[in-house]
């Protein structure tokens, strides 16, 4: 028989109150209270054993009976599913047995007497639980949680491809919306273009050419009936006429020669304050004949960087249009401020002014600016787009500050020369 069971080094008791008191307990479970093991019957008439996966250290001890002289008494034991034949042990009773895993087995065990007999096969059923972690309900939840991890990543790695694949599509859209907003822009600019040209020739020069053909109609139809004074003021229109004109198709050549691309860019080192004086000169005629006083106290040698063609058409522009703007009694001041970087060209004059709405569009080619100088000249702006064209080119920029009645500065920038002191 099977006298004794030991688990974790303790004796397993018998104590069948207990499992009274506990009515969810089997009477072949292990119990354990106050850190005692107890078994609801003795366990040698116990056929079944339910143990814990805790329990798993355990030590059997047995016995023969009706057999006279037991010292002499050998044994074989046992554990089916664990051992595959049986094991000797000669006189020692007892087996123990550690880490046995989660499972059923059947423990037997037999005596051999001294006439070289065996006795009948004992046999007990023991039963060891597996912990939760490896219970068929929780080995279904881990794959079921693995599956859903791996497609959560795979949603994930999916998502990120996708993310990807739609900013690279994103920035492709991207680039071209700014590549159509771009051509759109350059479309505009060339219907601009193409607008302000049709108007300079449709318009701006049609005026003077019409003053200049009726005033020299009427010269020839009049001419022997007219009076000195009356013939002199029909040339003065006409020298008007014509001179407005010949500004007007220079302008316009060198405007459609700068679209067209026509116009060598060649920056040198050259005096600025050369320039500045040559176009004051050139214009100081004219500035007095109107009562303007033209103002220019620069040094003699103000070195700039560009091309000295472009920044003189620049000037030649800005005083032009300086004189146009201001009248008689007032003055026009002309000068230059540089530092080790750039060299600062600016026009003051004491003119009519311009309000804030047209200041915004003086450099834009698709806006229209019309003003009538103090003695009723007329421009067509092309100067000041022509201008900004010029000064950008030669990596400078160019700014206009104005109040009505008041006055205007036109300004620009270009680098300075590297000779400066």
């Amino acid at each position: 028989m099977i006298n004794q069971l030991e688990i974790l080094g303790r004796e397993v008791k018998t104590q069948a109150a207990l499992f009274e008191q506990h009515d969810k307990i089997s009477e072949n479970e292990i119990f354990e209270k106050d850190k005692n093991l107890y078994i609801s019957k003795n366990i040698s008439f116990i056929k079944k054993i339910i143990m814990d996966y805790k329990y798993r250290f355990f030590s059997i001890e047995f016995a023969a009976l009706n057999i006279s002289n037991p010292k002499n008494v050998k044994y074989a034991y046992k554990m089916e599913d664990m051992d595959q034949d049986w094991i000797f042990s000669g006189k020692r009773n007892y087996v123990s047995y550690a880490g046995v895993h989660p499972g059923k087995y059947v423990f037997k065990v037999k005596a051999l007497n001294r006439d070289g007999l065996w006795s009948e096969v004992l046999a007990l059923k023991l039963i060891i639980n597996p912990p939760f972690w490896k219970t068929w309900w929780f080995l279904l939840f881990e794959i079921l949680a693995f599956i859903a991890i791996l497609i959560l990543i795979f949603q994930y790695f999916v998502k990120v491809r996708t993310n990807k694949l739609l900013r690279i599509q994103n920035q492709t859209i991207k680039i071209a919306n700014q590549k159509l907003t771009e051509s759109e822009r350059n479309l505009k600019e060339l219907n601009a273009t193409k607008d302000k040209f049709f108007s300079i020739i449709s318009h701006d020069l049609k005026n003077p050419f019409a003053s200049l053909f009726s005033m020299s109609e009427l010269l020839v139809q009049n001419f022997s009936s007219s009076s000195e004074k009356e013939k002199l003021f029909m040339v003065r229109k006409n020298y008007e006429s014509v001179k407005l004109i010949y500004e007007l198709l220079e302008n316009l050549l060198t405007w459609t020669q700068s679209q067209r691309g026509k116009i060598e860019f060649t920056p040198v080192e050259f005096n600025i304050s050369k320039i500045i004086e040559i176009n004051s000169n050139l214009h100081r005629i004219q500035a007095e004949k109107k009562g303007v006083k033209l103002i220019s106290q620069i040094a003699d040698e103000i070195l700039a960087f560009g091309d000295r063609e472009m920044i003189n058409t620049v000037v030649r522009n800005l005083i032009n249009n300086a004189i146009k703007f201001t009248p008689g009694g007032k003055n026009i001041e002309i000068g230059v401020n540089k530092n080790d970087h750039f060299v600062e060209v600016f026009v003051k004059d004491e003119g009519i002014g311009i309000s804030r709405e047209n200041v915004e569009k003086l450099f834009r080619i698709d806006k229209k600016v019309k003003s009538i100088g103090t003695n009723g000249e007329k421009g067509t702006g092309l100067g000041l787009i022509l201008c900004k064209e010029f000064i950008e080119k030669n990596s400078g920029k160019i700014k206009v500050e104005s109040e009505v009645d008041k006055g205007s500065i036109f300004s620009f920038t270009i680098p300075s020369g590297k000779h400066n002191d």
